[in-house]
């Protein structure tokens, strides 16, 4: 799979535009002030990402011992 994401972003680009906000509180001398922030992501780009970092955190674990009695 993430052999194909790569290809895909390499041979179609970035891939859509989207975007999530992030909402944040903080109260300043009993003042509260709400922040909004947008950050955008692109679909293949967030693919590869995603499936590289899963790739990693699977190579760390290690195999579970399982007691056949």
């Amino acid at each position: 799979m993430l052999e194909t994401s790569k290809k895909v972003l390499k041979n179609s680009g970035k891939g859509s535009k989207n975007y999530s906000l992030t909402y944040g509180t903080t109260t300043k001398d009993g003042k509260e002030t709400t922040t909004i922030d947008t950050t955008w992501h692109f679909t293949n780009e967030e693919e590869v990402r995603a499936l590289s970092t899963l790739v990693a955190d699977l190579k760390k674990l290690k195999a579970i011992r399982v007691d056949r009695r």
